[in-house]
């Protein structure tokens, strides 16, 4: 507070006093004034820069397009001494396409806004700003093939954009309600239909044939490892679905923009491992330079509540190198993408800080970092990009700093469709049991059995997460995708000679999930429950013949197993 008053004296920690010249000014930038003492605030004159003025904010009052000119500057991007002005854009679009697409911005957004925020629940708040800007990108980096694209397919991509820029954010009944309330009334020709739980969102655009097409067209084919490989690398198998196909493309949109890109939602969907599977395919997408895919590689960083400033920089200088003069890049001339798991798990402190994630941002927006041996002097990081993922904000969990949060690309994973679970368990399964050769030609019985399996285990996940909800006595009644993976996993780790019968596959059926659901359970009235409504959902699925015969419980084991000695 002296350096503010007349006085304009700074007290070090040694003791010493320094005089500041009449020609020096201080000036702050806060988010906000929650940690400023009143004798700061006496002493500094305050200016409130309101959100609504510049680029709107989410959830507050009405909305005259005060968003236009942040949008208007990137579509109208134009070329100067090779630099595109405004710096970041990544592309100068033709006068035409930028006027279309202006004049639809100005038609729609402030509807969407409206709309957005009064009836959705928007599960990571973040500013209009942000959201146009990612909707931009999306655009750009799908007109790179098409320069001069028809009326038409700019409509479409002013939609698509649009809609995930913003529903991007929405939970998958928001979504729908996104698509019944804002979208279909504005846009006759979007495609879904909500009775069917479709919507824009699970179609894509055919860029040459100028046509929504549907995701399920693009979801490749899985082929089975065989059983070794399921056996012992059971948690690296990736099942493409319509979720992991849509947002691979999303990512690639970011990716080939130099864009960050950020996953979140719940426990168990999958974020990580199609982020990983997404950054380990790269190299082979034709969007990319043949010249540098081989250079491409990336490397993850898990954080957690004891990730501090100091580890995480010391991670990111251990995986790059001098390059020339204060330029540091990758080893080895590599591109590097630098992917941050749990990016919202850093300790928050006493003031509300994520000191943490204040260094990641500084990395991600100035791509620098400042020395720790030699104070004052910073060093320039390039041929870097980054990713990240994160838990949905809310119930106990952090959500990040909005600084950081707005150099991302942000999409939410919600859980996946009962019809995408059937695929991601049912084609392992199936696989397994209708398999030919000496690790298969399983009898018919067990064959109609395993095909049920998974409809049987996720009527009966739907039905403990509905009975057995989290209390301060049972807060770890917490159920998930992982538990349906275990499941499977048991089953699949199970070898070929154990299966006379299909009582057999039934019994190590209940067997596992005895152990995924009923070990979980610290109350007796609890186990009751679970050993009657095992037996009734054996009973819907399978009949009341096999219920009978396998009604008693059967308890499994590999280390009976005699040694294979070679």
């Amino acid at each position: 507070n002296t350096v503010l008053d007349d006085n304009k004296l700074l007290t070090l920690a040694s003791g010493d006093r320094l005089n500041m010249t009449d020609n020096m000014k201080v000036c702050f930038e806060p988010e906000n004034l929650n940690n400023a003492s009143p004798a700061t605030v006496s002493r500094a004159g305050i200016v409130y820069v309101s959100d609504a003025e510049l680029a709107g904010g989410l959830g507050r009052g009405e909305y005259k397009l005060p968003w236009i000119p942040v949008i208007k500057a990137k579509l109208y991007a134009r070329r100067t001494d090779e630099r595109i002005i405004p710096a970041g854009s990544p592309l100068v679009l033709a006068k035409e396409t930028s006027d279309q697409l202006m004049a639809l911005y100005e038609k729609h957004v402030d509807n969407c806004l409206k709309f957005y925020t009064k009836q959705c629940i928007v599960l990571m708040p973040t500013m209009c700003a942000h959201q146009l800007i990612n909707s931009y990108f999306l655009i750009v980096s799908m007109l790179d093939n098409e320069p001069t694209p028809t009326k038409s397919l700019l409509e479409k991509l002013f939609w698509f954009a649009l809609s995930w820029s913003f529903g991007g954010l929405l939970g998958g009944e928001d979504r729908i309600k996104f698509q019944d309330g804002f979208i279909k009334p504005n846009y006759k020709q979007a495609p879904g239909n909500t009775e069917n739980m479709e919507s824009i969102f699970e179609y894509r655009i055919d860029m040459k044939a100028d046509k929504w097409e549907h995701w399920n067209e693009s979801v490749a084919k899985w082929s089975y490892p065989g059983d070794e490989k399921i056996a012992q690398d059971f948690s690296t198998l990736f099942i493409p679905t319509l979720d992991s196909t849509r947002l691979n493309f999303l990512m690639l949109q970011n990716f080939v923009n130099k864009r960050p890109f950020l996953l979140m939602g719940g426990s168990g969907t999958a974020k990580t491992v199609t982020i990983e599977n997404f950054l380990l395919d790269i190299g082979n997408s034709d969007r990319i330079d043949p010249e540098e895919r081989e250079l491409m590689s990336f490397k993850k960083i898990n954080f957690s509540f004891m990730t501090s400033p100091g580890l995480f920089q010391t991670s990111l200088q251990d995986c790059v190198e001098k390059r020339q003069g204060k330029y540091y890049g990758p080893k080895r001339n590599k591109k590097l993408t630098l992917f941050i798991d749990d990016t919202a798990m850093p300790e928050i402190n006493e003031w509300g800080d994520q000191i943490t994630n204040e260094i990641v941002r500084q990395v991600v927006e100035e791509e620098r970092l400042y020395s720790l041996d030699r104070p004052g002097e910073s060093f320039h990081l390039v041929d870097m990009r980054y990713a990240g993922a994160m838990s949905t904000p809310g119930g106990g969990k952090n959500d990040i700093p909005n600084r950081l949060k707005r150099h991302f690309a942000i999409f939410n994973t919600p859980l996946p469709a009962e019809s995408s679970l059937n695929r991601i368990f049912g084609v392992i399964l199936k696989s397994r049991f209708h398999q030919t050769g000496p690790t298969g030609n399983y009898p018919q019985g067990v064959k109609d059995v395993a095909d049920e399996l998974t409809r049987m285990s996720i009527a009966f996940w739907n039905k403990i997460q509905a009975k057995m909800l989290p209390t301060p006595q049972k807060f770890h009644y917490n159920f998930n995708l992982r538990d349906l993976t275990n499941i499977v996993q048991g089953i699949c780790k199970t070898e070929r000679q154990i299966f006379d019968d299909e009582t057999v596959l039934v019994n190590l059926w209940k067997h596992e999930c005895c152990r995924v659901f009923s070990d979980r359970f610290n109350t007796n009235d609890d186990k009751a429950w679970y050993d009657k409504n095992v037996n009734v959902v054996v009973a819907e699925h399978l009949g009341d013949q096999i219920m009978q015969q396998c009604e008693q419980p059967t308890y499994w084991a590999d280390f009976q197993r005699d040694a294979e000695c070679e």
